[in-house]
């Protein structure tokens, strides 16, 4: 090949030098790995670096004894002569060894740099399909959870309309009873004086609780000697059978199965002792509780609760609790100790059964309230169950008041022993 300086010569020696092992081509590069590639680079950049500088001044000598004077004499000699031309091609070899060997380092390292981030692209197919398939399941799950989030607000929407529509009725009854009571104070019908059989507020659903207050003062019985037993006692004071004998003085024992409404029995009613059983006829069974969202319709029965929804349709189940049976003779063995005052059972259902597995013997209650109707959203006072009554009569208990959805029986021997009943109506 001919060339045109002596300085094309030089330089297309020295590439060929530095590619000699590895030519630059893309087979090649695909053959060796990217980073012993660049290792091997750096080393032939650090040599072109360490030979970069070419001078026109070398130091000389001559190996040979006898004629190695003359013969450094005569290189000397010619290096003399030939200065002006070797030194020139000298300065502008290393020039452009100076330009080309940082530039080969630049370029290399913009390679590198741009083959680690190819290396990373290369990655992200197979991390977006990691992702992907990551995002897919997140979107089944937010699936399902909103699939339930949307459940819980249907219901609890239900449950507000229903707390709505009871609150509309209490409303309604309260602005009833509150012009009631004004009528009442404006006549002075209840000026009431200590000992009076009769009470000015109630909290049973139907006037029951004012009905047992005249009958225990009218017997004469002191208050602070009165008990009871409340099966299924719900709220505090809200349809409660017992809250005012509590608030003259009476005490006894609240039996409620929804564990929700022990803390308000607790707090209310500190005086009384408050147990978290469903009564049944045997004690120490563990069955299911079915809470409803209505007052005074949660049960143990569960075709009783389904009937409830079936009558109202904004009752729902909306819990199911397992709780542990105890019996009435068990309540008053282990709690009361003696025969309460007064006996309130209202346990959706399950009446007729718990009254048929107590023994009447000793351990009687004075009075007796037991629900006598089915549930319904409209007045059911005509479906009262007259083999309550029946049964009721043949242990000596007397129908004392229907209030149109509890019966209050009094028991007939306590009168005839005190000689407090017509003889015309022992029999």
């Amino acid at each position: 090949m001919k060339f045109d300086s002596v300085e094309h010569e030089v330089i297309l020696n020295k590439f060929q030098m530095l590619n000699r092992e590895i030519p630059v081509s893309p087979q090649v590069l695909s053959q060796y790995d990217s980073q012993a590639y660049f290792h091997e680079i750096s080393n032939h950049i650090n040599q072109m670096q360490y030979t970069r500088q070419n001078f026109a001044y070398r130091h000389l000598q001559s190996h040979r004894k006898i004629l190695g004077k003359p013969i450094t004499l005569v290189k000397k000699i010619m290096r003399k002569l030939l200065k002006w031309y070797i030194e020139p091609i000298a300065f502008q070899q290393t020039e452009f060894n100076n330009a080309v060997t940082p530039a080969i380092g630049r370029l290399t390292e913009a390679l590198y740099q741009h083959t680690a981030k190819f290396n990373d692209v290369e990655g992200l197919p197979a991390d977006m399909q990691k992702t992907n398939e990551q995002l897919h399941d997140y979107r089944n799950k937010l699936h399902v959870q909103m699939e339930i989030v949307n459940e819980r607000i249907s219901r609890q929407e239900n449950e507000t309309l229903e707390l709505n529509r009871q609150q509309e009725l209490y409303r309604e009854k309260i602005q009833e009873l509150d012009a009631k009571m004004k009528m009442i104070d404006k006549l002075e019908v209840l000026n009431l004086i200590e000992g009076s059989p009769y009470i000015n507020e109630t909290y049973s659903q139907a006037g029951e609780d004012s009905i047992i207050h005249y009958i225990i003062s009218f017997l004469g019985i002191e208050w602070n000697n009165v008990t009871y037993i409340d099966l299924g006692a719900n709220h505090a004071k809200e349809l409660s059978n017992t809250y005012a004998l509590y608030q003259k003085g009476a005490k006894g024992i609240l039996v409620e199965a929804n564990s929700n409404l022990i803390p308000e029995l607790k707090f209310y009613r500190n005086r009384d002792t408050i147990l978290n059983f469903c009564v049944d006829k045997v004690s120490g069974n563990k069955i299911p509780f079915y809470v409803l969202n209505g007052d005074g319709v949660s049960t143990m029965d569960y075709e009783a609760a389904k009937e409830f929804c079936e009558i109202n349709p904004y009752l729902n189940i909306i819990e199911t609790k397992e709780i542990e049976t105890i019996s009435y003779m068990d309540i008053v063995q282990k709690y009361l100790h003696n025969a309460p005052t007064v006996l309130s059972i209202d346990i959706e259902g399950k009446d007729l059964e718990v009254i048929e597995s107590i023994e009447f013997g000793e351990l009687r209650p004075l009075i007796i309230v037991i629900e006598m109707v089915k549930y319904d959203i409209k007045l059911s006072y005509n479906s009262k169950n007259h083999s309550i009554v029946t049964m009721m009569k043949t242990i000596d208990y007397d129908e004392y008041a229907f209030t149109g959805i509890n019966s209050i029986f009094i028991d007939r021997r306590f009168l005839m022993e005190r000689n407090m009943i017509s003889n015309e109506y022992r029999n």
